[in-house]
This record gives structure tokens, C-alpha cells and sequence, in this order.
């Protein structure tokens, strides 16, 4: 299965509060539901230790049950960091 990347770039106090809403929500998200393409799904997740880039970062990783059409779920490792823009 392959992989992709989403870059963000934000204003920078609307960069400070998303990323503060995305910190405070891993600190108690441990799951979560949608409905995709494919239909109704639900999300576990994992905070692990962030890299060590920027000035604030934060990783965790999305688990997916795929179902019984394909046996394996789909994981997929998420990392944000957050760097303040020089003027």
C-alpha cells in the first residue's frame, strides 16, 4: 500500500492554535469515526514520542480495520511539527 503527505501552512497564530488543538486533542483521542468512500469506518489511535524537529512536534499513528475483504488493517504514521516563520 502506498503513502502520502499533506503539507499545512498557516498564518502564524492560526498555525499556534491548531497545533494546540491538535496536542490537546491527542492527549485524550483514542479513537475516532467517520464515513469515507467506502463507507462508515472508525479510527484508533496512537500517540508515540515526537521527533525531535521544530519547536513543537507531536506523532502518532491511525490504525483502520479494513474489514473482512482484506484481512490486515491500515496504519499510517502521522507527525506535525509546528516552526514559527522568520521574518
Amino acid at each position: 500500500m502506498g503513502g502520502s503527505s499533506t503539507l499545512a501552512s498557516y498564518e502564524e497564530d492560526k498555525a499556534e492554535q491548531r497545533f494546540a488543538e491538535l496536542k490537546k486533542a491527542l492527549a485524550t483521542c483514542r479513537s475516532y469515526e467517520g464515513e469515507g468512500y467506502v463507507g462508515p469506518f472508525e479510527v484508533k489511535v496512537t500517540t508515540e514520542p515526537p521527533p525531535q524537529v521544530g519547536e513543537e512536534a507531536v506523532a502518532f499513528w491511525e490504525t483502520i480495520p479494513m474489514g473482512p475483504e482484506q484481512p490486515e488493517d491500515r496504519n499510517e504514521q502521522v507527525e506535525g511539527l509546528h516552526n514559527a516563520q522568520q521574518p
